[in-house]
Formats: C-alpha cells, sequence, structure tokens
C-alpha cells in the first residue's frame, strides 16, 4: 500500500510540476512582445487570408453566374438573330408571292375587260345581223308577192297575146268570108250561155278554168263577147 501511495505521490507531484511549467513557459511567452505581435500578426493575416477566399469565392460565383448570363444572352441574341433571318426571308418570299398575284390580278382584269368588249362587239353584230336577217325576210315576202302578182300578169298578157292572135286570125277569116259571100248574105246565130271573166283578163272562161282562182265573174257568153271579151284557150268555153 505505502509502494502505490508513494507511485500515485510521485506521478501526482510530476504532473504538477509539470503544469507548472507548462504554465510558466505560457506566461513567459506572452510577456515577450515579440511573440503577441507574431500571433496579431498571424491572427490578421489569417482574417485577411480567409475575407479574400470569401471574396474570390464571391467573385468567381459572380463571374461565373455573369458568364453563364452572358453565354445564354448570346444564344438568345443568336436565336432572335435566326428568327429575324427567317421572318425576314418570309416576309421577302410573302412580298415576291404578292407581287405575282397582283400580276395574275391585272392580267386576268384586262383578260376579263378584253372579254366583256368583245360580248359587246358581238351582241352589237348579232343584234345588226338580227335586223339584218328581219330586212332580208320582208323583202324576201315581197319578192314573192311580187314575183305571184308578175305571174298572174304573165298568165293574163299571155290570155291577152293568145286572144289578139285568135282575133287577127278570126279577122282574117272573117275577111276572106266577106269577100266571098254577098250582101244578101244573112248573119249567124250564136248559141248563148253562162261563161266567167277574171277582173283583169279579157277572156271568158268555163266554170273549172284555172285562170279563175283569183277572180270569177259570171256572165252571158254572148255579152261577154258583145263587151269585147274572146274565149280561153285553155279551157275553150
Amino acid at each position: 500500500m505505502k509502494k502505490e501511495e508513494k507511485k500515485k505521490f510521485f506521478w501526482k507531484s510530476k504532473n504538477e510540476n509539470k503544469e507548472e511549467n507548462e504554465v510558466e513557459e505560457k506566461k513567459s511567452f506572452w510577456k515577450d512582445k515579440k511573440n503577441v505581435a507574431i500571433v496579431i500578426l498571424s491572427f490578421l493575416l489569417l482574417c485577411t487570408a480567409s475575407a479574400n477566399t470569401e471574396n474570390t469565392t464571391a467573385s468567381n460565383t459572380t463571374v461565373s453566374t455573369s458568364s453563364n448570363s452572358i453565354v445564354e444572352s448570346s444564344e438568345d441574341v443568336q436565336k432572335l438573330n435566326n428568327e429575324k433571318s427567317e421572318l425576314q426571308n418570309q416576309v421577302k418570299s410573302l412580298t415576291t408571292e404578292k407581287g405575282d398575284l397582283e400580276n395574275q390580278v391585272n392580267t386576268l382584269t384586262t383578260e376579263k375587260n378584253d372579254l366583256q368588249n368583245q360580248v359587246t362587239t358581238l351582241t352589237t353584230e348579232k343584234g345588226d345581223l338580227e335586223n339584218k336577217v328581219n330586212s332580208l325576210t320582208t323583202e324576201k315576202s315581197d319578192l314573192e308577192n311580187k314575183i305571184t302578182t308578175l305571174n298572174s300578169e304573165k298568165e293574163d298578157l299571155q290570155e291577152q297575146l293568145t286572144s289578139a292572135t285568135k282575133s287577127t286570125a278570126k279577122a282574117r277569116t272573117s275577111t276572106t268570108s266577106s269577100s266571098t259571100q254577098t250582101a244578101s248574105s244573112a248573119p249567124a246565130t250564136t248559141t248563148s250561155y253562162t261563161v266567167y271573166v277574171t277582173k283583169t283578163g279579157d277572156k271568158y272562161h268555163s266554170g273549172g278554168c284555172s285562170y279563175l282562182r283569183k277572180s270569177k265573174i259570171a256572165k252571158d257568153k254572148a255579152s261577154a263577147i258583145a263587151q269585147g271579151y274572146t274565149a280561153c284557150s285553155r279551157c275553150n268555153p
């Protein structure tokens, strides 16, 4: 037990002496002004270094953020420039298409006006031709009526010519007969019956003669002969 107590005491004394020595060393350290100055300068350098590190980190962060912003802005600018170029190309294309469409509209308008003028001209020509057709139709009708009238007059003239020819022949025959007859011979008796004359002719006809298609006037044959009518050579009444 005594050995252990001595041992404990020894170590206790040794530790106390060590602590006292350390305290003395610390006191002597802080008593030296150079050591104090060195500590203070070290502290200040440490603070400055820490501040510089923080500022550098902040600056680096700011620079990095700014760089990223610049990069993003550059990309946005490039994108906007590309979009601007595309829009400018679209504007040029649309302007060209607009010009082409305007030219087409002008061309179609001119063609439309030309067609309208042609329609107007053809309509006028059509009206003139219709008027000519109507005029020619009227003239044709007039000519047909004149032809009919001339044919009728021709027939009447033929009748008159035939009548005159017969009258001349009868006159010649009558003259020849008169020269052979004596002054005391009696005149011949003519049998009388109904014949027909026209308004314009000088012939008398039987009831069915074709010359009576326009007019038909009944007369006694003797009366007709007395009025100067002669017999028709076609129906020979």
